[in-house]
């Protein structure tokens, strides 16, 4: 898979400069902060109050607790009032991303689920429980059933809120397709690939009022630059200080960008 960044591109720039004015020029998001460096102060999830509070217009999520601060909680709760005392004068739901010509593609899922290990001695037993398991709705924790039959029972159907119907009513058709190799959603933050100098690109146009396309022509040619090291057979952390003498990401020791701890 070729992992080249593609910074540069005239549509990549357009499409991050529209994010960053959203905050910087239209006031209708909040402040964005950007944490890439290993120094930078933990990060402040502010998502619950903004929604709950009303301030949010749309908000692009995942997950079966979002907005909830004390773990998972039903789409159908959303709408109900967050704090003590607090009235509540609008709606919270959830809704479909709209899908394009090219349909899903398996990067857009993320999918859990359990497996029978090829040297159990009881097979046909680990078999039969995983046929159980995949037909209690009780278990699905706010996810979809894999199996169609399942997910379009009544079973399921009664215990699910209208919105959650929605979306799986909207991806029917096309999650019905055959399946085929997608993007994979983490391939910014994978082995081989440090984000570093692209959200300081970006960073640097928030914070000091830089110029996002030749914040992101640099981004792209020291992101290059490591790519071609560690292609060459050095470690990570080596060609990070190496392409940039002032590098203050993740990969110091470690092979992942991700911070310690």
């Amino acid at each position: 898979q070729d992992l080249r960044p593609n910074f540069t591109d005239p549509k990549t720039v357009e499409a991050i400069q529209w994010y960053i004015d959203l905050s910087k020029t239209h006031g209708v998001m909040p402040p964005l902060r950007l944490y890439y460096k290993r120094n930078d102060p933990g990060f402040e999830d502010k998502s619950f109050e903004i929604v709950q509070s009303g301030r949010a217009g749309m908000w692009l999520d995942t997950g079966y607790g979002i907005f909830s601060r004390e773990g998972p909680r039903p789409i159908s709760a959303l709408s109900e009032p967050a704090f003590p005392g607090q009235e509540r004068t609008f709606e919270v739901g959830v809704a479909p991303l709209p899908v394009g010509n090219n349909g899903l593609r398996s990067g857009d899922f993320y999918a859990r689920g359990v497996h029978i290990a090829a040297g159990t001695e009881h097979p046909e037993a680990c078999w039969e429980w995983l046929k159980f398991l995949t037909t209690d709705t009780s278990i699905v924790y706010g996810d979809y059933p894999a199996r169609i039959s399942v997910a379009k029972g009544e079973a399921y159907r009664a215990q699910s809120t209208p919105e959650r119907l929605e979306v799986y009513d909207a991806y029917e058709e096309v999650l019905a397709r055959p399946g085929a190799p997608g993007d994979d959603p983490y391939v910014l933050y994978g082995g081989q690939m440090d984000p570093y100098w692209f959200f300081k690109a970006l960073d640097e146009t928030v914070e000091k009022g830089a110029d996002l396309a030749i914040g992101l022509e640099e981004a792209q040619r020291l992101t290059a630059a490591y790519l071609e090291c560690v292609a060459g057979g050095e470690k990570p952390a080596t060609c990070a200080t190496q392409v940039d003498p002032t590098y203050q990401g993740f990969n110091v020791e470690e092979t992942s960008p991700f911070p310690r701890g």
